[in-house]
């Protein structure tokens, strides 16, 4: 927001505010940082590929809940086998 005087002819001031809207520019900053944890998680799941197996699935539970803002109480695990 910015705001600017005026002043008028006949002694009188008066401000002219110009507003800009940033929610299509939040937007596009929020955008870019889930892709950089995305991207930042692709990686280290992929560096995870020594690691056992318990470790990688609580990673991905773990980024899963990150990367959508899930609430951890309401993600279940299901055991295959």
């Amino acid at each position: 927001m910015v705001n600017v005087p005026i002043l008028h002819p006949d002694g009188s001031v008066s401000k002219q505010t110009a507003i800009q809207d940033i929610t299509e520019r939040k937007r596009a900053e929020d955008e870019i940082k889930l892709n950089e944890t995305r991207l930042e998680a692709s990686l280290r799941l992929n560096q995870m590929s020594e690691a056992p197996l318990q470790e990688i699935g609580e990673f991905a539970l773990e980024a899963g809940i990150g990367l959508t803002g899930s609430m951890p109480w309401l993600c279940s695990v299901i055991e295959c086998g």
